[in-house]
């Protein structure tokens, strides 16, 4: 399990996002009451 994601929002189809980390992507599902407070894409995520 991955505890913490830090890098580029690259993609947002709910309910999963593409986190770019450092030239890797990562596909996340996330609850849709995230998704909708999440930055625009190719922003970097908050911690």
């Amino acid at each position: 399990m991955i505890g913490k994601l830090t890098g580029i929002l690259s993609d947002k189809n709910p309910p999963q996002v593409l986190v770019d980390c450092g030239g890797v992507g990562y596909e996340v599902q996330v609850p849709m009451s995230t998704f909708y407070n999440l930055p625009p894409v190719a922003r970097e995520l908050p911690c």
